[in-house]
């Protein structure tokens, strides 16, 4: 999925605010990774970089696709987006976006949709396809224009966001070590004995430290969650 150059309207509102739009690509990496089910540990991709696939990243078999190129395509599709056109945030369109274009790069990497002895062969439109405005003229992509019900995607991003200003403080106020368990634990779900084995520390010590850590963060007046006021 290779990028190409695209003419972009020097008018449009995320053109004119690099750190919003660093700020919504980042959770759209975080989105795709969701969407393949390739969590990279503690989300370990630095905020606001866009690029391509490095060779260790992964990619999806029989197509050298990695998540920076799916990324890259999503970010051309939401700064290609007309504004006239945007119902709700850019914020919930890059989550839609990110998710749609993840599912066509999994379609378009899948061996199971040739046709069967039980069923014919099956044909996907591309996402990429134009629908056209009223008047005739051509529109946003297929896959982009139709809505989506399953969830919320305003919601998802606050969601992600708050998660991804998680990680960034973590990074910020606690050890290396302590890091790896949080991240390893939090983002990732490992046992706490199998991150003991990593530090050569038993998983008891492990979770020890993982309460630890998860206390510094709930004090911290950064921590991007809500937290419960005690009854009175």
């Amino acid at each position: 999925m290779s990028s190409t150059i695209h003419a972009f309207d020097p008018a449009h509102p995320l053109q004119a605010d690099a750190d919003r739009l660093n700020k919504i690509a980042d959770v759209m990496d975080a989105k795709i990774r969701k969407v393949l089910r390739w969590p990279s540990r503690g989300l370990g991709k630095q905020p606001g970089r866009l690029g391509h696939t490095s060779p260790t990243e992964r990619v999806l078999p029989g197509t050298g696709i990695g998540v920076e190129d799916i990324l890259s395509e999503a970010v051309i599709a939401l700064l290609s987006f007309p504004p006239a056109e945007l119902r709700g945030t850019w914020e919930g369109l890059g989550v839609r976006i990110a998710h749609n274009k993840a599912i066509a790069a999994l379609r378009a990497a899948g061996k199971g949709l040739r046709g069967t002895d039980q069923r014919p062969e099956l044909r996907l439109i591309s996402g990429d396809a134009p629908h056209l405005l009223p008047g005739g003229e051509p529109g946003p992509g297929l896959l982009e224009a139709l809505p989506d019900e399953r969830y919320d995607p305003e919601a998802e991003y606050i969601a992600i966001r708050r998660a991804l200003d998680l990680r960034d403080l973590a990074r910020i106020v606690l050890s290396e070590r302590d890091a790896h368990v949080f991240f390893e634990r939090f983002f990732v779900g490992r046992k706490f004995g199998e991150i003991g084995q990593d530090l050569d520390l038993t998983g008891q010590r492990v979770g020890q430290i993982f309460e630890s850590t998860m206390s510094r963060l709930q004090a911290d007046p950064r921590y991007p969650f809500p937290t419960r006021t005690p009854a009175n």
